[in-house]
């Protein structure tokens, strides 16, 4: 399913079934603008070979929807689309719903302010500030390792890895001291206790509308997480896997454990970043719905008037 692709062929086939400005039925220059590749894109942080982006495909109830009311303002496809390209690992996607938003909004903002008092309070030490590369770590500090479920034997084994190989990586010795520091400071009930947030966004595993000739769907599911050291930082990670729907009743849900394809990408923002994901947000959708809202209301009102006339 996944193949290793540049950031570009993977944006391309994340859109690739997104509304685009018209062409006029000629054939696409091999070098397409960028404006026509993503016009629904609101945001995006990019990386040597990575990028996260978000796009806005919101859609309001139309006159003939009997499912959704005219001033609700969004349907079920009203949605943010995200995306993790790789040009190594492929690319993964997910959708975060219009609805959802408000409540992320509230979540960020009690959060960010958590997560910066917290790091204004931390000491400018290796224990705090040295990020440990290794991958059970999850590049987070020494000191943010050791608080971590069975943290304190994740860190000692990463300290036997990067001493045993000192000579070939001289480097590994500053996150050597920072674990040694780290670990002092654990074991003399010292070290300055991290508040662990759940995360800021998350969703269980979802299928998409459409399914491939096997009747199989595309499933993902997204978190956003934040966490702090001398700065705050956010982490998004996205899965998508293929996978069957089981049925429990009048509930559908993703057979995870049979799943095909499965895969998993994260990609980590700064907060200034994340301030402008938050608040790119906020306004999309507010301009969004102020957009519509006035069609919306006459489209209400033609309902109310229609409902009076017509007997039931």
């Amino acid at each position: 399913m996944y193949s290793n692709q540049s950031p570009q062929t993977a944006y391309q086939q994340f859109y690739n079934n997104m509304p685009s400005y018209p062409q006029n039925n000629q054939p696409l220059p091999d070098k397409q603008p960028m404006v026509e590749k993503y016009p629904l894109q609101i945001w995006v942080a990019a990386r040597a070979g990575m990028s996260l982006t978000c796009a806005a495909d919101l859609n309001v109830p139309g006159e003939g929807d009997t499912k959704n009311s005219p001033m609700e303002m969004h349907t079920g496809y009203s949605v943010f689309r995200m995306a993790i390209a790789s040009s190594e690992k492929g690319s993964v996607v997910a959708n975060i719903p219009a609805n959802d938003i408000p409540y992320l909004l509230n979540q960020y903002q009690f959060q960010r302010n958590i997560l910066n008092r917290q790091a204004m309070s931390k000491p400018n030490t290796p224990a705090y500030t040295v990020p440990i590369k290794e991958r059970n770590c999850k590049n987070r500090t020494a000191a943010e390792v050791v608080q971590m479920e069975n943290g304190l034997n994740i860190l000692t084994n990463a300290r036997k890895f990067f001493a045993a190989n000192l000579d070939r990586y001289p480097k590994n010795q500053q996150m050597v001291e920072a674990i040694d520091e780290a670990l002092y400071l654990y074991q003399s009930h010292r070290l300055s206790q991290s508040i662990n947030l759940p995360p800021l966004y998350s969703s269980p595993v979802k299928p998409k509308s459409t399914a491939d000739k096997n009747n199989r769907r595309t499933a993902y599911s997204i978190s956003i997480s934040g966490s702090s050291s001398l700065s705050v930082d956010w982490t998004f990670e996205i899965f998508n896997c293929k996978a069957f729907l089981k049925d429990l009743g009048k509930l559908k849900t993703v057979d995870v454990e049979h799943a095909e394809d499965k895969r998993t990408l994260t990609f980590k923002v700064t907060q200034q970043e994340m301030d402008l994901f938050i608040y790119r947000l906020q306004s999309t959708l507010e301009n969004f719905e102020r957009m519509n809202f006035l069609g919306q209301y006459k489209t209400a009102k033609r309902h109310v008037k229609y409902s009076r006339e017509v007997p039931v």
